[in-house]
């Protein structure tokens, strides 16, 4: 299934078929009722155009009885969501409709996530750089030397001390 998406103000991304909203710099997703889908879709569709409140009630509510007031309650929620407090971004036009001000993107991925990925790459890479530099201190040690980094001399000096007084016992034999 594709995923179609609009990024409003590249902060907010409406995924049509999912029913969310993500809210890209608080990191929040909210799933939406149908209705609120395509009331922001049909807004963002027509961006910085008014879309009269009969055209809104028409296509999304189908002139059901109640939809004068379900407009009012989808537009208030979806302010409330989109965190505009001063009503800027769904803007209300007096006696015509409404308006979305609004940049609006089809199928774009924030940077913030792409960003990401190019540092976590480029830090691996840094890692793995410090990595291959390291000297490998098992290579620069003799095969045959103690890995406490010491030479135990303990037996060479047992072998010559055995050498030693078999010679002062007068067995040496000279030529």
């Amino acid at each position: 299934m594709q995923r179609h998406k609009l990024i409003i103000n590249q902060r907010f991304v409406i995924d049509e078929d999912l029913h969310t909203l993500k809210d890209v710099q608080t990191g929040t997703t909210t799933r939406l009722e149908l209705r609120l889908v395509l009331l922001i879709v049909l807004l963002a569709k027509q961006k910085n155009e008014v879309v009269s409140r009969a055209q809104l009630i028409n296509d999304i509510w189908g002139n059901y009885g109640g939809a004068e007031e379900g407009l009012n309650q989808a537009i208030s929620a979806l302010r409330k969501l989109m965190g505009d407090t001063d009503k800027k971004i769904i803007e209300t036009v007096p006696k015509k409709g409404y308006l979305l001000n609004a940049i609006v993107n089809e199928g774009f991925k924030p940077r913030k996530s792409i960003l990401r990925y190019v540092v976590l790459i480029m830090v691996l890479m840094f890692l793995g750089l410090i990595i291959l530099m390291m000297p490998n201190k098992s290579q620069d040690k003799p095969l045959l030397e103690p890995s406490s980094g010491e030479v135990d001399t303990t037996y060479q000096k047992k072998e010559l001390d055995s050498i030693r007084k078999r010679n002062s016992t007068g067995s040496e034999k000279t030529l």
